[in-house]
């Protein structure tokens, strides 16, 4: 069980470590993911299902629907989401 899934590196080292010592793991528990493509990938990778309480999706869309943001901030947002590097140069 882990609080939050960016790439998933971290939960699958420990996913890793627990199966050297024969603990068979049968998936991954979170409360949020940032839903980025390298999380989807690296449990591929893995073989292993993940499951979230929430994700950032609906975090956005609360957001928006409670008027927090503004329409072009959540348009903003999901192009945060969609590729963190690139959007983040756009202001260096």
């Amino acid at each position: 069980i882990d609080d939050l899934l960016s790439t998933g590196g971290s939960v699958l080292g420990a996913v890793a470590a627990a199966q050297k010592d024969g603990a068979t793991v049968l998936g991954v528990a979170a409360i949020f993911s940032y839903q980025l493509a390298a999380v989807k990938t690296n449990f591929a990778d893995a073989g292993l299902p993940f499951f979230t309480l929430t994700n950032y999706t609906a975090l956005i869309q609360t957001a928006e629907s409670q008027g927090a943001i503004t329409s072009t901030q959540l348009a903003s947002l999901h192009q945060w989401r969609e590729d963190p590097v690139k959007w983040g140069a756009q202001f260096q």
